[in-house]
């Protein structure tokens, strides 16, 4: 499978939650799993996917952790939340600044990317900020549901640019060469 293509279904995982009873049919391990691999294979085209490689197996870790019921204190829940929240900051930055890096030849491209990337910033930083306001007792319900679908929004939108410059010839995993 091409590496974006492979993102593209990892990320997918990770943001939508299909649960029947309470039950989640896609695990957000899986979807990590699955970025990893392919950042992994898109490394050798730029260190950038290397460092999302390193936040998909953090990513990894993290909705493992959650998996085993009990294993996370729900007074250390805020903090798994963060934490998730990090590594979905570096996945995303890592990977649109090494798409960036790849296309920068295409300005249209490479702009849309950069557009993505910056937005998400924007969003991780208001997540921050949301998070001191609710640590001081300060809870703004409505800012927290604007930031949530804002998030899912960027998400979808880094979905429908990976899902475009999937074929990408530079984003390609690549050639094996054999040996003589």
């Amino acid at each position: 499978m091409k590496p974006l293509l492979l993102f593209f279904w990892g990320l997918l995982v990770v943001v939508g939650d299909l649960r029947i009873d309470g039950f989640d049919l896609t695990p957000d391990v899986v979807g990590w799993v699955m970025l990893a691999v392919a950042l992994r294979r898109l490394g050798s085209r730029d260190g950038a996917f290397k460092i999302a490689a390193a936040a998909a197996v953090a990513g990894a870790f993290v909705s493992l952790v959650v998996l085993v019921p009990g294993f996370v204190p729900l007074d250390a829940a805020q903090l798994i939340e963060a934490v998730d929240a990090a590594v979905t900051l570096v996945l995303v930055f890592a990977t649109c600044t090494g798409i960036m890096h790849v296309v920068a030849a295409e300005p249209v491209t490479a702009r849309r990317v950069r557009n993505v990337r910056t937005a998400h910033v924007v969003l991780a930083a208001a997540d921050v900020l949301m998070t001191l306001a609710l640590a001081a007792g300060i809870v703004l319900p409505a800012a927290l549901l604007v930031l949530g679908v804002a998030t899912l929004v960027v998400l979808v939108w880094l979905l429908v640019v990976v899902w475009r410059i999937r074929d990408h010839p530079g984003l390609q995993r690549e050639a094996v060469v054999p040996t003589v």
